[in-house]
This record gives C-alpha cells, sequence and structure tokens, in this order.
C-alpha cells in the first residue's frame, strides 16, 4: 500500500527527504529502488531549466496538455499511471546519499533560478510557482512508494514512530468494556405466586 505524502513546497520536499534519510532502512512498493526514485525527482527538477530530451508535438502541448495540467493542478495530485515526465529511464543503482546530495543541489538552484524555464514535454510553458507545484505533486507520488522503517521507537524528525500494537490494545480494551456492560445487564426476574 503506498504511504501518503503531501509536499507542498520546495521545504516540504526538504524535510520529507531529511525524514527518509534519517530511517534504519527503507523498504520500496514497486520495480524503482529508493536510489532511482530520488534520481527522477533529481532529472524532473533540474530538466524544467535546462530542458527536456524529448517534446510531445506542440499541437497536443497546446490542447490535451493544458486541459491534464489544468485537471492536476485543480486535484492537487498525480496518479501514478497518468503522468510520466519523457526523460531516459535511468535503471542503475549508486550511494543514496550521493543521490539525496544532488537533489537537494538541484532544489537550491531551483529556487535560486531567475531565467527563464523550459517547455514541458506535455504541459508546454509553466511560470516558476506551477513548475513548483508540478514538481512537489511528482515528489510526492514518487515518495508514496517510499517506506521509512525504524527498529525503535523514539521520534525522528518531528514525525513519530506509531507501532501497530497501540491499536490492538485500544480495540481489545473497549470489546472488553462491552461485555462487561452486557453481563451487568440484569435479567428480569419471574415471579412465582402460589
Amino acid at each position: 500500500m503506498r504511504r501518503k505524502v503531501e509536499i507542498k513546497s520546495l521545504e516540504d520536499l526538504e524535510e520529507e527527504l531529511n525524514y527518509l534519510e534519517s530511517a534504519d532502512q527503507i523498504q520500496i512498493l514497486g520495480e524503482l529502488s529508493f536510489y532511482q526514485i530520488i534520481n527522477r525527482i533529481r532529472d524532473t527538477i533540474y530538466s524544467s531549466m535546462y530542458g527536456y530530451p524529448r517534446l510531445v508535438p506542440w499541437i497536443i502541448r497546446k490542447t490535451i496538455g493544458r486541459l491534464l495540467l489544468a485537471r492536476i493542478l485543480m486535484e492537487g495530485k498525480m496518479n501514478p499511471l497518468s503522468y510520466e515526465p519523457l526523460l531516459p529511464k535511468d535503471n542503475s543503482e549508486g550511494d543514496i546519499r550521493n543521490a539525496l546530495s544532488n537533489l537537494r543541489e538541484v532544489i537550491l538552484e531551483f529556487r535560486n533560478w531567475n531565467k527563464s524555464f523550459c517547455v514541458h514535454p506535455v504541459f508546454d510553458l509553466m511560470d516558476k510557482q506551477t513548475w513548483e507545484k508540478i514538481h512537489c505533486m511528482y515528489a510526492s507520488l514518487q515518495l508514496s512508494f517510499v517506506h521509512p522503517i525504524w527498529h525503535t521507537k523514539e521520534k525522528v524528525d518531528s514525525k513519530e514512530y506509531k507501532p501497530t500494537r497501540k491499536k490492538t490494545i485500544k480495540k481489545s480494551k473497549s470489546k472488553k468494556k462491552i461485555s462487561k456492560k452486557k453481563s451487568k445487564k440484569k435479567t428480569p426476574k419471574s415471579k412465582n405466586k402460589m
């Protein structure tokens, strides 16, 4: 099951990266590794500044692409099957710390970028604010497949580790209360008159 991730700004993205980096272990749903997911997010942000290797035909970008963009912005999220930028598929592996560092550098470069942005391969031209929303939604989508695991019960970067056992204990207590209430109900005594 995918994790619920809501990244609304680049600052949120950096906090999420810190949160994931502090985990004892990372579990991934799907075919991509954590390293590949981080690189896809980095490549998408980088390409918004320096260009994508391929674009769909301009007529599609100006019509269907603009409608898709409006729909995604209205919904505030991306569907896993509806969006994948036209980037080369890099299935290589490498050092995750280095990949996270590279992503942070690209985020900083994007923040400081004061030139015009490149054409999106499907959505066409966008301003910086729209690009940031798209990057945040794409990062939310990609990182929803990443599950951090801790081997301790301490708090990590303001997000609390919550063991699932607590929920079952609460449920079992409430069941006991209900059964006690039922047993306390008095049954009417039959009166035998002789």
